[in-house]
């Protein structure tokens, strides 16, 4: 696994980040020629992230329709159900406020069907 050092900016507030890559994400910015101190994506407009992740998705052969919000969505959808909490996913998506993470949570069913099925064998069990 490689680490991605990142700048984050966002309204007026500046953070930075470091981002573990996986070996599959790390071999597409070994593949651009990319070195540890340059950008792998110029990411700084909101239709060229979509252009590359229209050609990222077609190379992987996904013919869902895919952009920069769905990929934000999936993320925080699928960080929550593999069991973080909503803090961490929250400041991971760089939001200021939990009610704006709180969207993402709404969707993660399985956990809201498990936590009731918790409270049904904690009764029966008296």
């Amino acid at each position: 696994m490689s680490l991605l050092m990142t700048h984050l900016k966002r309204h007026k507030k500046s953070l930075m980040a470091l981002l573990r890559l996986y070996a599959a994400a790390a071999s597409m910015t070994e593949r651009n020629g990319c070195k540890p101190s340059q950008k792998v994506f110029e990411l700084t407009i909101l239709g060229i992230c979509n252009r590359y992740l229209k050609k990222m998705t077609a190379d992987a052969g996904i013919t869902k329709n895919v952009s920069f919000h769905t990929s934000r969505h999936t993320f925080a959808v699928l960080t929550l159900a593999a069991g973080s909490d909503l803090y961490t996913v929250g400041k991971l998506l760089g939001h200021t406020s939990i009610n704006s993470t709180q969207v993402y949570a709404d969707v993660v069913m399985e956990t809201k069907v498990e936590a009731i099925s918790r409270i049904s064998n904690y009764f029966s069990n008296l």
